[in-house]
């Protein structure tokens, strides 16, 4: 288990892509009616960055 500074960390990084997702997505399809990216396409990044950040927590506590 890791302290709640680790944790906060986490989620600002995790945040931060998902904003930088977000940008990238409405910028490369300005035809599109919505901005955001869809729900499925937000899980699957979140998906993704917390299988990376499980990955980094493994190498660390080894």
């Amino acid at each position: 288990l890791f302290s709640m500074d680790n944790a906060n960390l986490i989620h600002s990084v995790i945040l931060d892509s998902a904003i930088t997702v977000t940008t990238q997505t409405s910028r490369s399809s300005r035809s599109s009616r919505s901005k955001r990216p869809s729900k499925s396409t937000i899980l699957r990044n979140k998906q993704k960055e917390k299988e990376e950040l499980d990955n980094q927590l493994k190498v660390i506590t080894i």
